[in-house]
């Protein structure tokens, strides 16, 4: 299996990156300016070509792949305009759909957020979920979503709205900060402390099922919420974290600013064989991983090929 992966060399990227390989798949690695960090080459491991670019000025890539994985993103506006913004994440999804269509692959895998939704305030979140005041972020989610939907009829593709991803070196999503004030022994606020909580997913979770839609195939255009199996209360979740750092840190609990809320995942497990892992083994995972540093090459990357 070939797979194409736009956005290598993020976070999320990266640690897909490695997981594939190991799942035995060969990727076209794209990145701009950060090299994915990679494990070291495995017996049976996936052989990886690293291709550098700019998505948001085209796909000048010839090379048909058997699934397309849109990792890649612009995060924040930064200082461009709103407008500007959004454009630039709707060029990269338009890039990956003329690519696909010129080469005759796919289907599309597409990395959303639960951020399409905007401020969350149902119990569960599934895919019919109605949206309230969307991020910018969220704003060119929804329309490179949408964007895919309308060219359903030429290219396949899934859209899968994520929460926070687990992955070596993540300090922007929840557990990694509760992580960072565990550590440094700083008091970790809460609420709803007796809420459940699933909102996190494995990266290798992740790889596992993208490697399954693969091989199961797509039909048409559709989107799943995904989160982790095994709910545990919010209080739970910090206290293990505490533990796991040994950490002196102590825990308030203050009144909710917003409800609190849990992820279906039955979507993606009814139509497309999803395997979640429980909570508790992926942030046991995650909390003996290793701390992130700066992206580092790979033996397992060859090539250097550059495009557009």
């Amino acid at each position: 299996m070939r797979i194409l992966l736009a956005g290598a060399g993020g976070i999320v990227g990266s640690g897909l990156l490695g997981h594939l390989l190991r799942e035995g798949a060969d990727v076209i690695a794209l990145c701009r300016r950060r090299e994915p960090r990679l494990p070291e080459p495995a017996e049976g491991a996936g052989r990886c070509v690293l291709v550098r670019g700019d998505l948001t000025e085209g796909l000048d890539l010839d090379a048909r792949a058997d699934i397309i994985v849109h990792a890649a993103a612009l995060l924040r506006p930064g200082d461009l305009p709103v407008a500007d913004y959004v454009q630039a994440n709707l060029r990269m999804t338009r890039h990956i759909l003329d690519y696909a269509s010129r080469t005759g692959g796919g289907p599309i895998v597409f990395l959303s957020s639960l951020c399409v939704y905007g401020e969350i305030r149902s119990p569960v979140v599934d895919e019919d979920t109605g949206r309230v005041n969307p991020t910018p972020y969220g704003i060119s989610k929804i329309l490179s979503e949408r964007m895919l939907q309308e060219a359903a009829g030429r290219v396949a593709s899934l859209s899968l709205r994520l929460p926070g991803v687990l992955a070596q070196g993540a300090r922007e999503i929840w557990l990694a900060k509760v992580r960072e004030k565990a550590r440094a022994g700083e008091t970790i606020e809460i609420y709803n402390p007796e809420s459940p909580f699933n909102n996190a997913v494995h990266v290798r979770d992740l790889a596992r099922f993208i490697v399954a839609l693969g091989e199961r195939g797509l039909e048409g255009a559709g989107a799943v919420t995904l989160g982790c199996a095994e709910a545990m209360p919010v209080g739970e979740v910090v206290r293990t974290v505490i533990e796991a750092c040994r950490s002196s840190s102590s825990i308030v609990v203050r009144p909710a600013e917003v409800p609190s809320f849990t992820i279906s995942n039955e979507r993606a497990i009814a139509r497309y064989g999803y395997r979640p892992s429980p909570l508790r083994t992926i942030l046991r995972e995650f909390l003996e991983e290793a701390e992130g540093g700066d992206p580092i090459a790979c033996g397992a990357c060859s090539g250097g090929t550059t495009q557009r």
